[in-house]
């Protein structure tokens, strides 16, 4: 099922129908999952389907309603502001006139990723309010949130070729608290909650707490532990599952990612289920590196200087850009925390038999890395641990904007 062509959430829609046709949607929600799994998406169909000004649903009583039944009218005012952005809202990319933003255009139409990247969506509704992190800032601004003094609209000056989202003078906070212009009610999507730091979460709590009459909040994060704990007490907690096999399968070879089930099998396992993720390990060139970082790994006494180059090479062939460099290199992580978890699992065994059927199960074609492994020599379990928690530590260090390479030495170095 698809909710609006948000496949895989049909249950967490029709929640919200049937709290919508009793009048009793909260005021602030906080949406958490992996990236790729439609959480803007459906944040966005969401606005459409509550600010659209004649609801073909609102008729319907609670045991009534289903999923189906929760869709806008796509004919009034409210509907035709949404559809005036061209493409799905996984799809539009806000870019400069400077180089920047031209390489970067550039790149978006030779990509096969193009449909699900690091883009945000340009919003003309005026009901609808939109924030989000630039890629190159460590966290996402405070006057985003409280306003700045200044003009209403500023261009960002980085060369990164991003536009800032629109701020009134006020802020978010404001411009909800004011009265709706077009629809019955105003909502407001904070995206990349992940990265609210302390000051502009405490400048959200009391909005949080009591929102505006008829507002809605939603704010877009990847994991509960990234959040204060003032902000989830705050939010009713809605968590995107992984998309079923068949529902993310059909997607990646509808949209040419995959060419077969079995391809596509293999990167859903590869990304847990993530299409972001998915679309990513899709490029040869990352499989390749898997397969080539595996077997350096797996040598009695690896060259680390060789390695650090090897990651720093395959990181810097993405491009210039920033954002995509560290993006490639959570890739790298995420591929170690495969490797690691396989050893963990193969230093638990306690026969050679319920060793060699985690190394079927490991899901790469050319497994021969893992020979010295099932040879005895193994790593123990507390070391294998001790360089996972060495992974996890290096993968949140990516986006407080760290020199990569020094950050691939120091994690070599501790692993």
């Amino acid at each position: 099922m698809s909710w609006q062509g948000v496949a895989g959430h049909d249950t967490t829609a029709a929640e919200f129908a049937r709290a919508a046709s009793r009048n009793r949607v909260a005021g602030s929600f906080l949406f958490v999952g992996d990236q790729g799994l439609g959480k803007r998406t459906f944040a966005f169909a969401l606005a459409k389907t509550m600010l659209c000004l004649n609801p073909p649903w609102k008729h319907l009583s609670a045991e009534e309603i289903t999923s189906d039944d929760f869709v806008p009218c796509n004919e009034c005012e409210s509907c035709r502001l949404f559809s005036a952005v061209a493409g799905n809202w996984e799809m539009t990319r806000i870019g400069g006139k400077s180089k920047a933003g031209r390489a970067r255009r550039k790149a978006d139409k030779e990509s096969p990723d193009r449909f699900l990247n690091e883009s945000h969506p340009v919003v003309s509704h005026p009901d609808l309010h939109y924030i989000y992190k630039l890629s190159h800032k460590t966290d996402l601004p405070l006057r985003y949130i409280t306003g700045r003094k200044g003009s209403a609209s500023t261009s960002d000056e980085s060369g990164s070729g991003e536009r800032e989202p629109i701020v009134s003078e006020q802020g978010l906070c404001r411009d909800i608290s004011q009265r709706p212009f077009l629809s019955r009610g105003k909502i407001a999507i904070i995206d990349d909650a992940d990265f609210l730091n302390e000051e502009g979460a405490n400048a959200l709590l009391k909005t949080l707490e009591e929102p505006p009459q008829g507002c809605i909040i939603i704010l877009i994060g990847t994991n509960t532990a990234r959040q204060l704990p003032t902000i989830l007490s705050r939010c009713h907690v809605v968590r995107f599952r992984p998309l079923s096999l068949g529902d993310a399968s059909e997607l990646l070879q509808m949209r040419g990612v995959a060419s077969s089930e079995e391809d596509a099998a293999l990167l859903l396992h590869l990304s847990g289920g993530s299409l972001a993720k998915a679309i990513d390990l899709s490029e040869p060139v990352l499989l390749e590196f898997r397969s080539q970082l595996y077997h350096e790994l797996s040598v009695a006494r690896p060259n680390l200087t060789a390695l650090s180059q090897m990651i720093t090479d395959f990181i810097e062939a993405k491009g210039k850009e920033p954002a995509l460099r560290r993006r490639r290199l959570h890739l790298v992580f995420t591929m170690m925390m495969d490797y690691e978890e396989a050893l963990l699992r193969i230093a638990g065994q306690a026969t050679p038999e319920g060793a060699m059927q985690v190394v079927k199960e490991f899901p790469q074609r050319d497994l021969s890395f893992f020979q010295p492994y099932l040879q005895g020599r193994c790593p123990s379990v507390e070391r294998v641990v001790r360089r996972i928690d060495a992974t996890l530590d290096a993968d949140r260090q990516i986006d407080r904007m760290v020199n990569l390479p020094y950050l691939i030495d120091n994690w070599l170095a501790r692993m």
